[in-house]
Parts: structure tokens; sequence; C-alpha cells
């Protein structure tokens, strides 16, 4: 990829949108871009880190697995998406581990290029620290869902969530295209995938959402609304 196709890309990006031409040409010019084949470790938990990615295409689990090799997603990216920000800012391990679930391409920023940038932008670094306070804030509502609610909520607020992206939200109905296989669901919300496709079958019954595979498309998410506030 060029450096003029990666400053299109950048300057696209809906977090970069404000920097300076001159801004964005040297975050392409230092950048780099990398494929990665399906199921392989972009980075690691606890790998060191000072860089932030940007899906180009395919898509990215972001998720930690406990001692016993149980495995909970955390996130997972699309085009578009950013992530490993936060290790990108303080420098520290990375915190979760990074897959690509399909083949992906993957730009590549690192810190020494960014934070400059940053500083020069106090503007931009608000809206950065927007989207890490959402992360966190994400995380937070993961961990009360998992020990309050029950499938049927943890269920709707995922796909609330899908059907958003960070910093700009969705129109409240459909019809929004959800592509992630039914166990990166359960995974997500600490379930079986057997109990996800009851769900999703009683809502799907209900002119709720519908299903292809690998593919969930809300239709009604003032409806998943409802179902997280009851």
């Amino acid at each position: 990829m060029d450096i003029q196709h990666k400053a299109r890309l950048l300057g696209s990006h809906w977090l970069l949108r404000g920097l300076s031409a001159s801004d964005i040409d040297d975050l392409a010019k230092y950048s780099s871009v990398r494929n990665f084949s399906k199921d392989s470790v972009i980075f690691g938990k606890e790998d060191e880190s000072d860089e932030m990615m940007v899906v180009v295409s395919g898509r990215v689990r972001i998720s930690s697995t406990s001692s016993k090799g149980k495995e909970l997603i955390l996130s997972t990216m699309f085009p578009g998406d950013l992530f490993g920000e936060i290790g990108m800012l303080d420098g520290g391990p990375r915190t979760a581990d990074a897959i690509a679930e399909e083949g992906s391409q993957i730009l590549i920023i690192r810190r020494a290029q960014f934070m400059p940038v940053v500083a020069r932008n106090p503007d931009f670094s608000v809206k950065l620290l927007q989207v890490v306070c959402s992360r966190l804030r994400r995380t937070s509502e993961q961990a009360e869902s998992l020990a309050h609610y029950g499938v049927r909520n943890r269920l709707a607020k995922a796909l609330i969530h899908f059907a958003s992206k960070d910093g700009e939200p969705s129109p409240i109905e459909g019809p929004h295209i959800i592509r992630m296989p039914q166990s990166d669901f359960a995974a997500m919300i600490g379930t079986t995938r057997e109990a996800v496709n009851k769900q999703l079958r009683q809502w799907e019954d209900q002119g709720i959402i519908a299903l292809k595979r690998g593919n969930v498309t809300v239709k009604a998410l003032s409806e998943l609304l409802n179902i997280t506030e009851t």
C-alpha cells in the first residue's frame, strides 16, 4: 500500500478527521501495513506494545484466555476499527490477545510517530481520551452483565454494541448487519453457542433480527434496547 493510499485511509477515519494534511501525511509516511492469515496472532497478552492498529480488511478478535483455556471475547474489530491504543498510549504490556479471525490487512502506527501528533492537537487528544473511556466503559459493562444478567440481556447488549460504531452511533432502527459467528457471541457473553442460537431464533420469530450463516441482521434495534431495560 503506497503512502497516498494510507493517507486517504487515515484521513477518512472518523477519529482522525480534523487533523491537518501534514499530520495525516506524517502518520501515513511512517506507518506500515501487514497481512495476517486466518487464526494468526497479531499480538499476545503481556507482549510489549508501542503500536496502534487499524483494520483495513478482515476481522480481528480481542480476547483473554484463562489458565484453564477458556476464552472470553472482549470485542471484535471490523474494517475501520482501531485497536491496541491503550498499550500504545501508556507503553505498558498488552492487556489482551488480538487474533485474525480471517485473512486480515492491518495498518500499524508506531508510538514514536503518533504521540507528537497528539501533542500538537489538543482537540484530538480529547477525542482519543473519549475512545479510551468508551472502551473502558464497555469492559465494565461487560463485567457487570456477566455478573448480574441472564443470556437474553447480555446477548441484546452485544448486538446493540455491534450495531453501532465507536464514536458514531447508528440510527435506532435497522437493518444493521453484524458479520460474526454465533460461537463468538457465546464466548463474548459467557455462554454456549446453543444458548445463543436458541435466543436468536426466538428473536427471529419475533421479527427483531434475521439470521444467515455467519450473519445476524438487526431489524429492530429499539426492541433490543427495550430488552436491556427490563
